[in-house]
């Protein structure tokens, strides 16, 4: 998907407005906790994984 953007001086100072008009993504630390937890499981799948990934890749450029 081609995304065109605004790239004139008038595009770009109104993407910063945007920008600058966003508030700061702020976690509560049950949210981070819950964050971090899953963060632990994906990293636990993809190592489980690992060895399935790779055969099937394996097999795709064989």
């Amino acid at each position: 998907m081609a995304v065109d953007w605004d790239n004139s001086p008038e595009g770009i100072a109104a993407w910063l407005k945007w920008y600058d008009s966003l508030e700061p993504l702020i976690f509560t630390a049950g949210e981070r906790e819950a964050w971090t937890q899953d963060q632990e499981a994906r990293m636990e799948w993809e190592f489980a994984h690992a060895d399935e990934r790779e055969e099937k890749l394996r097999r795709l450029w064989a």
